[in-house]
């Protein structure tokens, strides 16, 4: 962007002007991709370290440990976990915990 200022005399004259860049669809969607898989990855290896921590934690519980991550994320995460077979859960609903199989 750029920005110049002109001194009239009787007033003054602001001239903002930018140069559009031209982006690559290609490019783009592939550098979202990359960053939905680093923050995946990155969200699943707390979310693992929190059950290590703490088998006993609660969806909620792991939400708010997290802070970046709503209760439906969470579970979102742990259906994928469970999926291919990198957790399970041990027990009932309310006094179960988590025990993961592979890191």
């Amino acid at each position: 962007m750029k920005f110049e200022f002109h001194n009239l005399g009787h007033g003054f004259l602001s001239e903002f002007s930018y140069t559009k860049q031209r982006t690559n669809t290609k490019t783009t969607q592939e550098t979202t991709q990359e960053t939905t898989q680093e923050t995946t990855q990155e969200t699943v290896s707390r979310l693992l370290k929190l059950i290590n921590e703490n088998p006993k934690l609660n969806r909620k519980e792991m939400s708010q440990k997290l802070g970046n991550i709503s209760e439906n994320g969470v579970k979102y995460h742990i259906a994928k976990l469970i999926k291919e077979k990198v957790i399970i859960r041990v027990g009932s609903t309310k006094s179960g915990h988590w025990e993961i199989l592979k890191n």
